[in-house]
């Protein structure tokens, strides 16, 4: 039995609250990679909606955080696709107009809220069969919608800071912490 399932799904606080940064660090990277293959297999037959949110959070963070630094991430099945990193370059969040962005993503966001009111709450609990193995579910697909949503808040919180520090190059940001993204040289 996965480890970290056991993390995830343990009704004992002791277990359930224990670090994933910690579990993450000591193992090695094919045991990283085993155990994350597991847990994405187990989640998609558990009936806890809590347990499968907290299962795509452990995983996001592994192959976010902890794979990259590990041995098991050299292989091309933990890289991202180059035409993935030139997507994501083509977005250039740094240089967008923050109001113009936030506009966008308030309407659009207001177009998916109308649709999702709109579906039957059961449709959300059927699953599908993948041709790789493993299925996938309506609220597999909301959950991982959730944690984009969050992710694009992040980055125009993110270039909003860098804005704002920009613009303002004589008062004293640093005690806040990092601010994201390098200076373009344009104000």
């Amino acid at each position: 039995m996965s480890q970290l399932w056991t993390i995830v799904s343990s009704p004992d606080p002791a277990v359930r609250n224990r670090s994933l940064d910690a579990f993450c660090k000591q193992a090695a990277g094919e045991e990283l990679a085993a155990e994350a293959q597991e847990l994405d297999q187990l989640r998609h037959s558990i009936p806890n909606l809590y347990e499968r949110v907290r299962t795509l959070f452990f995983l996001y963070a592994i192959y976010r955080f902890y794979m990259p630094g590990k041995a098991a991430a050299a292989s091309d099945a933990a890289k991202i696709p180059f035409d993935g990193y030139e997507k994501l370059l083509d977005r250039r969040y740094e240089e967008a107009d923050p109001g113009e962005a936030l506009g966008a993503l308030r309407a659009r966001r207001t177009e998916s809220l109308r649709w999702l009111a709109s579906l039957d709450p059961q449709a959300l609990r059927a699953t599908s069969r993948l041709p790789q193995g493993g299925a996938l579910g309506g609220l597999d697909l909301l959950a991982a919608w959730v944690c984009h949503d969050r992710l694009h808040l992040a980055q125009l919180g993110a270039t909003l800071a860098r804005q704002w520090a920009t613009a303002w190059p004589s008062l004293r940001v640093g005690y806040a912490g990092p601010i994201p993204y390098e200076p373009t040289g344009r104000t």
